[in-house]
């Protein structure tokens, strides 16, 4: 029945195949986002050559669509305390702005809000668990927004297959999360596109690489162990040693020691938070400068504000800009600039904010909040592309994916290479 392949995030009214524009993130203000909403009433119907829905017939399916009034509770697991609690709380300030934007447009319906129950696992995969089959086993919680953490999203993915709810995450980007029809990811994994980086290591004629990395991660186990190797034996660069160790290590100068006598062309510094603006710091303290390069991964540069000029040259893929080109993400980064003080926007907000409207819009498309038909209407919406903060979004296997970009940080922000 949900026939539009091709869907724009924001204040959206998804009924069949009829979604409208993202006009609306443009504004902090709820009044202001209230009246862009009914500026951008009439819906946008975009269909596939072999599909034969027309705008008349989505009107006609929206018009019928009346959610009964009262509040839809959605369930957030997020790190807001512990290691990961960086991304955490970023994550939710996208969600939260998210959310005030859907619930001043209106668009669920007369007397019908969304509100999101937060709850926080402490970086803990046990805590997740907890926390995610508390939510799971609530026949009130229509659809769940799943934790930041890998170890946790593995352990709760089997939990949301046996429990039948959707649950939607962002980062959590190891193997093992996106297992089956109950579980989506709004953020693509790393090593489907940390390779990006790989026309900047053919450019700066990177031969050697060594590796250090949390062996506690299963993000960067993967990328570390799958991604890099598979990197290094398509460009023909060799990869001298790769060490793991657990991201609660606070002094690097062992293994530095061993990196500055393997002397390679590169180092890829993969740690969690804090621990790679550390990592950073001893490398240039222990005199590794440029031509030697260092490179990093999404997110990396939401730990350089206190190192700053230590961390000039960093380079590594990301998935969001802040100086993307893409109309949505420029509307994104201006609506979180509105919303809190002039703050710039992240990797973590965007993907959190475009989760928040995949979830707001699969209640609207199945038109109920049974955990069935919410399933299957964002499986119907992951089937296509999306736009949003991040742009624009395909997905496989219910699995985001980006283009991405090579950024490099420039001693105070982070610029775009390529």
């Amino acid at each position: 029945m949900y026939r539009s392949k091709k869907h724009r995030l924001g204040v959206a009214a998804v009924g069949l195949s009829a979604v409208l524009t993202l006009a609306a993130c443009s504004s902090g203000d709820s009044e202001d986002t209230a009246a862009t909403a009914e500026a951008t009433e009439e819906v946008v119907v975009e269909e596939s050559a072999t599909e034969d829905t027309t705008q008349e017939e989505a009107e006609a399916a929206e018009e019928t669509c009346v959610l009964p009034p009262g509040d839809i509770k959605v369930v957030s697991i997020d790190s807001m305390t512990g290691p990961a609690a960086f991304a955490g709380i970023l994550a939710e300030k996208g969600a939260d702005l998210a959310l005030k934007e859907i619930n001043a447009s209106g668009v669920l319906g007369d007397g019908v809000t969304m509100s999101i129950e937060l709850l926080d696992d402490a970086t803990s995969p046990d805590e997740a668990a907890a926390q995610f089959s508390k939510a799971a086993k609530d026949p009130d919680v229509p659809v769940i927004m799943g934790g930041v953490i890998s170890s946790g999203a593995v352990v709760t993915s089997p939990i949301a297959e046996k429990e039948k709810v959707a649950v939607v995450y962002t980062q959590a980007g190891s193997p093992g999360v996106v297992i089956g029809d109950y579980t989506f990811r709004y953020t693509p994994p790393m090593d489907s596109y940390w390779g990006g980086v790989g026309s900047y290591i053919e450019e700066k004629g990177i031969k050697t690489m060594s590796v250090l990395y949390a062996n506690d991660n299963p993000t960067l186990i993967a990328t570390a162990e799958t991604a890099l190797p598979a990197l290094a034996a398509d460009l023909g660069f060799e990869i001298l040693s790769s060490t793991g160790l657990p991201n609660s290590t606070q002094d690097f100068k062992a293994p530095i020691s061993k990196i500055l006598k393997e002397d390679p062309d590169a180092v890829a510094v993969l740690m969690v938070g804090a621990q790679n603006a550390t990592v950073v710091s001893q490398m240039r303290e222990s005199g590794w400068e440029a031509p030697k390069e260092l490179l990093g991964f999404a997110g990396i540069e939401n730990n350089f504000a206190d190192i700053g000029e230590a961390a000039k040259g960093v380079t590594w893929a990301s998935i969001f800009h802040v100086d993307s080109p893409a109309q949505s993400t420029q509307a994104f980064v201006d609506a979180v600039a509105a919303e809190y003080d002039g703050e710039e926007a992240s990797n973590y907000t965007a993907e959190r904010y475009d989760a928040t409207y995949l979830v707001a819009n699969s209640i609207l498309a199945a038109c109920s909040t049974d955990r069935q038909a919410v399933r299957d209407a964002m499986a119907d919406l992951t089937n296509g592309s999306i736009t949003g903060a991040l742009g624009d979004v395909t997905f496989e296997n219910q699995d985001a994916r980006v283009a991405g970009f090579v950024v490099q940080w420039d001693g105070e922000k982070m610029v775009v290479l390529k």
